[in-house]
């Protein structure tokens, strides 16, 4: 009869190493296939023009002058939620200072489904639009709620995936006005 063994011989390591190494080639390459992400803060925010739920036709690099804080969220996203209550706090500071667009990113929803959505945030008076451009992929939203702060020139300045307190956002943006 043979003992049993609980050491790791020479022929373990190497397997293991090989899955490790099968597995790393395919996460690179992965995320080679990607390309870079464009939303780096510094950077000149992708350009757009996206029509919103009012029939307008909203283009970024028209808005230059004004701070823009887009926010990518999905009516059934409760971070989205709760992202929209912390930007109501920002408008209600805010208001005519900034542009607040807010994209819902689900293209299974329809445009009524957002528009019902809106309803429930009366304060929330800024521009909302359904992505019908894919805007989501040109600024690589991978999750939601996504947040990103724009300057007046056009240059990304802030970006963050999840809820930011309209705390973090007021500091964000303040310094951004003078």
């Amino acid at each position: 009869m043979q003992e049993p063994r609980f050491g790791i011989d020479t022929r373990d390591v190497l397997i293991i190493l090989g899955i490790m190494i099968f597995f790393g080639i395919l996460v690179i390459g992965y995320f080679q296939s990607l390309g870079e992400n464009p939303i780096i803060q510094g950077e000149r925010a992708p350009d757009f023009s996206l029509q919103d739920l009012n029939g307008d036709v909203t283009q970024l690099s028209r808005l230059q002058g004004k701070v823009v804080v887009l926010n990518f969220m999905a009516t059934w996203c409760g971070a989205c939620h709760q992202q929209v209550n912390q930007l109501v706090d920002v408008w209600s500071s805010f208001g005519d200072q900034i542009t607040i667009i807010s994209i819902g990113i689900d293209t299974q929803e329809s445009e009524q489904t957002l528009r019902d959505y809106v309803q429930r945030y009366p304060n929330a008076s800024w521009i909302w639009a359904k992505d019908t451009i894919h805007l989501s992929h040109t600024y690589w939203s991978t999750a939601i709620p996504l947040t990103v702060i724009i300057d007046s020139e056009g240059i990304i300045q802030y970006s963050t995936v999840g809820v930011a307190s309209a705390t973090v956002l007021s500091n964000e943006i303040t310094p951004l006005l003078n």
